[in-house]
């Protein structure tokens, strides 16, 4: 089953990074993300699996107009495919940096810590 995806354009708006997590019993070994630009052609990319992350990921050639969905083969050979319910997958905007805060001019004053 493939319980998460997500999207999201790179800094550079011509590259993507797809991320998917699936599971099952007998194990997922191959998770493939299917996209379009808009145009009738379509083309797949396998993800690769991040062990640290628990998440199957990767990049693709996208533009704010490309689609796309994702297949999920396990280990007994059995395929599912997530389309969004029929409406495919749109990217994400990146997310903007957060702003750090800012001091007030002056001293900032912290606890003293002693060790004994």
């Amino acid at each position: 089953s493939v319980n998460f995806v997500d999207g999201v354009l790179g800094p550079a708006p011509t590259r993507a990074r797809i991320k998917v997590k699936a599971d099952d019993a007998s194990g997922v070994t191959r998770v493939l993300v299917t996209y379009s630009g808009g145009q009738s052609q379509w083309q797949s990319k396998e993800l690769t699996y991040n062990a640290a992350a628990q998440v199957w990921a990767g990049d693709i050639p996208a533009t704010a107009q490309t689609r796309y969905f994702v297949q999920a083969v396990d280990g007994a050979g059995n395929v599912t495919a997530d389309d969004n319910k029929g409406s495919y997958y749109p990217l994400l905007p990146p997310l903007p940096l957060a702003q750090g805060a800012s001091f007030p001019s002056g001293n900032v004053y912290l606890p003293v810590v002693t060790k004994r």
